[in-house]
């Protein structure tokens, strides 16, 4: 009886944390979504990388353009625009918006 007990409670927990983590993804996937679409206006030249004029126009401050420009080449890629988002999470909505 307790083995079953056990296993049946396993069983629980394993389902319960599956729907959590499914949960969390779709969560992030939206925020995916949304960081995408901001960088899909900022980059309004289609070119794949977001100018520093671009970024100007965006209401990007020098000091923030040059925390998500990495590499400094002078751009944000679309890899250097999701990597500040993830490293700054909420703190990054005022760039975002």
């Amino acid at each position: 009886m307790t083995r079953f007990l056990t296993a049946t409670a396993s069983i629980v927990l394993i389902a319960a944390f599956s729907s959590a983590n499914a949960h969390d993804h779709n969560e992030r996937e939206l925020d995916v979504e949304e960081v995408e679409d901001r960088f899909s206006e900022f980059d309004q030249t289609n070119e794949g990388y977001i100018s520093e004029e671009e970024a100007q126009r965006a209401g990007i401050s020098d000091e923030k353009f040059e925390q998500m420009d990495k590499d400094g080449d002078g751009r944000i890629s679309e890899e250097e625009f999701h990597r500040f988002h993830d490293t700054y999470g909420e703190y990054s909505e005022d760039v975002l918006e």
